[in-house]
């Protein structure tokens, strides 16, 4: 995709705007129409700042795939620390079931 990294592309579409700098200053034309002759410059300069529906759902796809092993990575981590909360719980439970059975074992060797 084009980005604003590309010093050529970026130095055209300055380019481009200065030759349409008078036409915004005297208000001939409406500016949105200066700026869709800046983009046919552009994109007659640069393919890739032209829009088509397979690039878009390309990019769409790939972040969908992004956003979806992120949300499938964050799913994991909460369901590890769920399970690690539950193995706490576990042997803390244990732990006092243990100390419950000695002192009930002691209470019975003195009777």
């Amino acid at each position: 995709t084009a980005s604003w990294k590309d010093n050529n592309v970026t130095r055209r579409l300055i380019s481009a705007w200065k030759e349409h700098e008078n036409n915004f200053k005297n208000g001939k034309y409406k500016s949105l129409e200066i700026w869709k002759k800046i983009v046919i410059v552009v994109q007659n300069n640069n393919n890739q700042w032209v829009y088509t529906k397979k690039k878009s759902k390309k990019e769409v796809q790939r972040e969908l795939g992004e956003w979806s092993a992120s949300l499938r990575e964050d799913a994991r981590q909460r369901e590890q620390a769920k399970e690690q909360r539950h193995k706490e719980l576990i042997a803390a439970s244990d732990r006092a079931i243990t100390a419950y059975k000695e002192m009930m074992g002691k209470l019975i060797d003195k009777l």
